[in-house]
């Protein structure tokens, strides 16, 4: 009955359950290659009163497991919880977010004002599409609120990348439209594909 599952230290994570939408849970650490739900596991429930949702999404960063709401993030290493909001930005979806290079980069809805993309490698987020100045604002305005639980993403060392959908910028219509951000370079592109991106996955 979960949605999100994230390994970490050893232990598998999982959260979304309907009817305990703030409770993470955690499984045993591996005995003989298999991990248990019935002993050495545990379970954590994720400030459940502070209004920001139940659980949306789970990544991790070095150090860290990241637990997202629709509109907070949080922190939990095993030894210590941080069960306080590290910060009043969440993520509408798992599928937005990303891990790439020891970082986690994620798509925010929970205001207009924070509306875009972050990345963190455990601390406060960065905004990373909030440069007027580049011109990527204007297409990140232009992502339909019916979408933005759609929007997926993939990433590398070198970037991350990010399937927003049909947009309108400057009065032209693109469809399928992907933002792709260098980190090395701090750089933004846009393209438009034929066909829709809806999940992304890494093949080994």
């Amino acid at each position: 009955t979960v949605s999100f599952c994230e390994e970490f230290l050893d232990r598998v994570y999982v959260a979304g359950d309907t009817a305990q939408p703030d409770r993470l849970y955690y499984s045993s650490v591996p005995s003989a290659g298999a991990v248990s739900w019935t002993s050495g596991n545990g379970n954590i429930d994720i400030e459940p009163e502070n209004g920001a949702g139940g659980i949306t999404a789970l990544s991790k960063v070095p150090g860290y497991l990241l637990i997202f709401k629709a509109r907070s993030m949080h922190r939990w290493n095993f030894n210590s919880a941080f069960p306080e909001s590290l910060v009043s930005i969440g993520t509408p979806s798992q599928e937005s977010v990303v891990k790439g290079g020891g970082l986690c980069a994620f798509f925010s809805a929970s205001s207009w004002k924070t509306r875009g993309f972050y990345i963190t490698n455990g601390d406060r987020p960065l905004p990373i599409s909030h440069d007027r100045a580049r011109n990527i604002k204007k297409w990140i305005d232009a992502i339909p609120q019916s979408y933005e639980a759609n929007i997926s993403g993939t990433g590398t060392e070198t970037y991350f990348a990010w399937s927003i959908g049909d947009v309108t910028v400057d009065g032209i219509a693109y469809t399928n439209v992907v933002v792709k951000w260098n980190r090395i370079f701090d750089q933004w592109s846009v393209r438009s594909y034929p066909s829709e991106f809806r999940v992304f996955a890494h093949y080994i």
